[in-house]
């Protein structure tokens, strides 16, 4: 709001519209007017957001990742707010970050940039070393260990999901008050996954390998990564067996033992962000859980604290967000549940409870001492093993088995070793201290006679 009171034409970007829409709220009456929020949707009023950048006839401009690409002439300052936050990263190809794009425009303008959030990214701490001067009162960080949790089972899944007494009480003790209770799982539908028990293998989508989660209420299998629902096929696709079950629970299992804690007049919901919350919406949900209830929800649901009084959020399996292959897991589950600390509007009076199997070890010291424990500890770590921010990640989807075995033996003659995470299975990754090497040995996989095989889809990776 300082940078933005001295006058000067300037662009603020937000990670969601909702956070940009609720900081343009807070800009003086004057500005207000004068300013312009970049709309998230096209047609015309982007078509007439874009003329007005482009005329100069507004100061400044506040939006989502999108207004960056805003003509504004002679922008002075241009700040990017939760600067770590992976929704300025693209999801289709061309992959882009638009904090760089930001960071670029800076420099191509000779504007200030000011990256702010509630952490640093990698390379942002690496470089600037800030410090984590507010950590969040000790009894408000609540560590509970799974083996001490009794297991819920549920009809048709194998495995079980811990449930903490903790995590029942401090429920009880918010919905009591009138807040909200928060349950969060990184899992949607009523099964994580379904997986054929000859084989083991689980189903796939069709479109990007990712692993397909069961949805009981509709009878169907939805893509945890690209929402492609498909029916659940007879047999399996690897091997025809005929028998397939669903694997690891999700957030449909948890529903009936989340009303069954609830009161019948508190709202029980599912928030797992396949359906789009529009305002009308929001305020809608704002209403039903004006007088407390429980959300279940995937990471997305963390959107919550910002439309009602959230007292509690639980981490069901706070292990389980760290479990992917990519390098940048322990960051991303550390970052989500550091969030949840602190989003919102209760004013740092939030529980968050961390159900885990190792409950206060590795990253999630970082909950009790603060970020910057995390990032040193974090940043040892991938000195050693010469991962970003220290070198680059290349991340490579190759559109064949034989072109993957292919482009990882040239790799491997130019002294670079790649790493096959197993799945999905087309991917591999290499570590390089110059994407330019890498560049020389996949030239030839982009000559236009490769077409009907198709080419490689390349992601950067720099922290």
């Amino acid at each position: 709001m300082e940078l933005l009171e001295k006058g000067d034409s300037f662009i603020a970007l937000f990670p969601e519209q909702a956070l940009a829409a609720s900081f343009f709220a807070l800009l003086p009456p004057a500005m207000q007017k004068s300013a312009l929020l970049w709309p998230s949707t096209g047609g015309k009023k982007l078509q007439d957001a874009w003329i007005a950048a482009r005329k100069g006839s507004v100061p400044g401009i506040v939006g989502g990742p999108g207004a960056v690409f805003a003509p504004l002439p002679g922008v002075r300052s241009i700040i990017v707010d939760e600067e770590s936050s992976g929704a300025y990263r693209t999801y289709r190809h061309p992959f882009l970050n638009m904090r760089t794009v930001a960071a670029r425009k800076a420099l191509l303008e000779k504007a200030s940039l000011t990256l702010s959030g509630r952490l640093p990214s990698s390379r942002v701490y690496l470089r600037g070393k800030p410090r984590c001067t507010e950590l969040p009162p000790r009894e408000n960080v609540k560590l509970v260990d799974l083996k001490n949790s009794f297991s819920s089972e549920f009809q048709g899944i194998a495995g079980s999901l811990p449930l903490s007494a903790a995590l029942f009480s401090e429920t009880a003790r918010v919905l009591s008050m009138g807040k909200v209770a928060l349950w969060l799982l990184d899992r949607k539908g009523y099964a994580g996954e379904v997986a054929c028990e000859e084989c083991g293998k689980p189903i796939l989508c069709s479109s990007c390998g990712r692993v397909m989660a069961w949805e009981e209420q509709r009878r169907r299998l939805r893509c945890s990564s690209c929402g492609k629902v498909s029916p659940l096929p007879e047999t399996c696709p690897s091997c025809r067996g005929v028998l397939l079950s669903g694997k690891r629970p999700g957030l449909e299992a948890l529903l009936p033992v989340a009303r069954a804690t609830a009161p019948d007049e508190k709202t029980v919901l599912i928030w797992d962000g396949t359906k789009p919350c529009g305002k009308k919406a929001a305020r809608g949900l704002t209403k039903d859980l004006s007088g407390g209830g429980i959300v279940l929800g995937t990471r997305s649901a963390l959107t919550v604290c910002d439309l009602a009084d959230v007292g509690f959020a639980a981490w069901v399996d706070a292990d389980s967000e760290v479990r992917s292959v990519a390098f940048q897991a322990k960051f991303t589950a550390f970052s989500m549940m550091w969030e949840s600390l602190w989003r919102g509007n209760s004013g740092g009076g939030r529980t968050v409870l961390l159900q885990s199997r190792r409950p206060g070890f590795g990253w999630q010291k970082g909950m009790v001492l603060g970020w910057d424990h995390f990032w040193n500890e974090e940043l040892r770590e991938r000195k050693e093993l010469d991962l970003p921010p220290f070198s680059f990640l290349l991340e490579i989807k190759s559109p064949s088995l034989g072109l993957k075995e292919s482009i990882m033996a040239q790799l491997e003659k130019i002294g670079l070793y790649p790493m096959d995470p197993g799945e999905p299975p087309l991917v591999f990754w290499v570590t390089t201290p110059s994407p330019a090497s890498v560049q020389n040995v996949l030239a030839p996989y982009f000559s236009i006679g490769n077409s009907s095989t198709g080419f490689p889809e390349i992601t950067v990776w720099i922290d």
